[in-house]
């Protein structure tokens, strides 16, 4: 008897220490995200396709840093080789989450600008499914972006910050994963980290001097680009995010 209290109280120690674990509210850290992007499905012309060559998928590596007042997303590497590093965006996004404004610094044909201007705001429908990430249990919603673009988030609300890849946020946890409604553009988190970040020194450095809002920004890229087959191809990769 003595032998099975001692099992019971070991057996009951050992559940609750990982449900402690697994309880642990995460504050601040370092997301590791990977993002994998179908050029194929990106470009379904056969001219595109001749320029990329035999690459079909596209591998980039991003990193959000964050706590409960800022968030940083930073481009880091592209481990994949090949033609195809220009068919990709490679935005970073600064977020002051207690101010509700975020500074995006786009790469515009090999030239950075500046936005600043209000969070996005994006109604989502939960979807009621689950699927864990990086050893965090989430669950899925969707966004409607328009009447034709879907996209599909998962977000665990373990990790407190409304925070996320890219401008994507404003769930009840952190985002980690997201994709198109092909998933032609998944990004999902490999890695979640709990620590407190150094800002100024994971952060880009950047003017504000000539900042645009993101409407100046859209109105300055469809004069520029004016009677060009690309530009709503262009405006699309840009802003979908």
């Amino acid at each position: 008897m003595k032998h099975l209290n001692k099992f019971w109280l070991l057996t009951v120690g050992c559940w609750l220490l990982v449900a402690g674990a697994q309880a642990q509210m995460v504050r601040a850290g370092k997301i590791t995200f990977e993002r994998k992007t179908n050029l194929h499905k990106k470009f379904p012309d056969e001219e595109t396709r001749r320029w990329i060559g035999k690459e079909k998928y596209r591998f980039d590596n991003f990193v959000l840093y964050f706590n409960d007042t800022m968030s940083v997303f930073v481009f880091e590497d592209s481990p994949s080789a090949g033609r195809g590093d220009w068919a990709t965006v490679k935005n970073n996004h600064i977020t002051f989450l207690n101010q509700g404004i975020r500074h995006s610094l786009l790469n515009i044909m090999g030239e950075e600008a500046v936005i600043v201007d209000a969070v996005k705001r994006r109604p989502f429908k939960r979807l009621g499914k689950k699927r864990e990430i990086a050893g965090y249990k989430c669950q899925m919603v969707r966004f409607d972006q328009d009447d034709s673009t879907r996209l599909y988030a998962w977000y665990s609300d373990a990790i407190i910050p409304s925070v996320g890849p890219e401008t994507y946020m404003g769930l009840p946890g952190a985002i980690l994963g997201l994709a198109t409604e092909d998933g032609g553009v998944v990004y999902f988190a490999t890695k979640v980290e709990v620590l407190n970040p150094d800002f100024k020194a994971v952060t880009p450095k950047y003017k504000t001097s000539k900042a645009m809002t993101e409407e100046e920004v859209r109105k300055m890229l469809l004069e520029k680009m004016s009677g060009s087959p690309w530009a709503s191809m262009v405006l699309k990769e840009l802003f979908m995010w």
